[in-house]
């Protein structure tokens, strides 16, 4: 029944008219932040992911769920943002703070910064999705990210040590 309820207000995001998405997104809002129950924080941070990538009040509720005490939600809340990390406006704005026009990415910051404090994460799944959604900051050469994913090169789990190498060899591949 949860899972139902947070799908029908993710498809009336993606279909809805505009007043039906406003209440959905406010409900939406409202369970990521104050739910008690996991499983729920967890699934309505899935169905932010898309509506993340061009709603700053969506990307901040997401930035402030990443502290939650449950590995589950924080993964879950990684791959939301994963989808405004690794988006065309993401690229434009690297491309142009490496220009020295640094607004845009600014505003950024701290999202990248919360993510980057979730590499040392005690979950391994929650350390590979941080390195993930780092992605395409890591590709554009972005220091920090290198510098934050490279920390996991000597990863006590195999599989995130492939990754982060993974990312880096295509950093340095592009450069």
């Amino acid at each position: 029944i949860r899972e139902t309820a947070v799908e029908e207000l993710s498809e009336t995001l993606r279909d809805g008219n505009k007043q039906e998405k406003e209440v959905a997104l406010a409900e939406l809002l409202g369970q990521m932040r104050h739910s008690k129950v996991r499983y729920i924080r967890e699934q309505s941070a899935k169905g932010m992911g898309s509506i993340a990538e061009h709603d700053v009040k969506v990307r901040d509720a997401l930035v402030e769920l990443l502290a939650d005490e449950n590995a589950a939600v924080r993964e879950a809340t990684l791959i939301a943002l994963r989808t405004r990390l690794q988006s065309d406006g993401m690229v434009e704005a690297i491309q142009n703070a490496q220009k020295g026009i640094i607004d845009a990415f600014e505003l950024e910051r701290p999202m990248i910064e919360r993510v980057h404090e979730l590499i040392p994460d005690v979950n391994g799944r929650v350390r590979f999705n941080a390195i993930d959604a780092l992605r395409v900051l890591v590709k554009r050469f972005h220091t920090e990210s290198i510098a934050e994913v490279a920390t996991r090169l000597r990863d006590e789990e195999a599989w995130v040590r492939r990754h982060a190498a993974e990312m880096l060899c295509v950093a340095l591949y592009e450069a």
